[in-house]
């Protein structure tokens, strides 16, 4: 983690007595957010974004991406609808099931 709250530290000395000395071994804070060299000992510069010392010019665009979900998610709903007008269910239908005698 890079840069985390104090929080995390207590309560990082406290989980970590729990765990597998090689689980535990995996969690690493970063207290500087400038102090790059942890993170690019660990993360090639090419996936690691430039605000934390890396190569990717990767920006999240959150407005972009929050109406594009809005879409997808209309365009399922639409489909659902289509489908379900296109394939009643046996409940629904005007037929009624034979019954056993």
């Amino acid at each position: 983690m890079v840069n985390p709250p104090w929080i995390f530290g207590a309560f990082w000395k406290v989980i970590s007595k729990f765990l597998d000395p090689l689980t535990a071994k995996k969690i690493e804070f970063i207290k500087n957010k400038t102090d790059t060299a942890p993170l690019l000992q660990l993360i090639e510069p090419d996936q690691l974004e430039e605000d934390f010392g890396g190569t990717n010019t990767f920006k999240l665009d959150l407005d972009a991406w929050i109406a594009d979900q809005n879409a997808l998610r209309a365009q399922r709903e639409e489909e659902f609808r289509l489908f379900v007008e296109s394939n009643p269910s046996p409940s629904s239908s005007s037929s009624s099931a034979p019954s056993s005698s």
